[in-house]
């Protein structure tokens, strides 16, 4: 091995390098990563197609709420067209006071452990509110609380206003404001 490496590799002090030894070396160092390259193939081919038994399944899990709106007198006001489960559009008329309850659906294997909902107002949709947390088992402020129900108003001016309700998977990183029994005042500003 010794004379190998003093034939094509070792330079002394005064010689040149033949073109020889150089050929040499990069045809060395281009089979040494060649080899490297495939030594690192094999190996991440083996750890992807390995297959792990388990009895756990995986699920998709959703979130969302009920809402039901009713105007003070009774009457029930409905979402407009294209709203669904997870957002809903509502346009309470002028000078109305109307009662949106937003509730968890009950039986539904997929949904989410928490959410919360983000309510907003106004014909430009560009004020928000959050609600406080949907769940059971949730913490807060050093107690247990379970939430399946919250109830907010909103009252209008002299020009209908449009509430947009979308539910939100997780936990809201703004503060949430609305409690139950809250008052959204439309020419009101939030802030967060």
């Amino acid at each position: 091995m010794r004379a190998l490496y003093e034939q094509y590799f070792h330079i002394g002090e005064n010689e040149r390098i033949s073109d020889k030894k150089m050929l040499v070396r990069i045809v060395a160092t281009v089979l040494v990563v060649i080899i490297c390259l495939l030594g690192m193939s094999v190996t991440s081919i083996a750890f992807y197609t390995m297959s792990i038994e388990s009895t756990a399944t995986v699920a998709a899990s959703t979130f969302y709420t009920k809402v039901k709106a009713v105007k003070t007198s009774d009457v029930e006001i409905k979402a407009k067209d294209g709203s669904n489960k997870y957002s809903s559009l509502y346009t309470v008329p002028p000078k109305t006071e109307c009662t949106f309850t937003l509730t968890l659906p009950e039986n539904v294997d997929t949904l989410a452990d928490t959410g919360y909902c983000k309510i907003t107002v106004g014909n430009d949709l560009q004020k928000c509110y959050y609600t406080k947390q949907f769940g059971k088992g949730l913490k807060e402020e050093n107690q247990t609380v379970d939430r399946t129900t919250i109830t907010f108003k909103v009252k209008t001016n002299a020009d209908s206003t449009d509430i947009r309700i979308q539910s939100c998977w997780g936990t809201c990183s703004y503060k949430p404001i609305i409690e139950d029994s809250y008052v959204i005042d439309p020419l009101y500003t939030p802030t967060h």
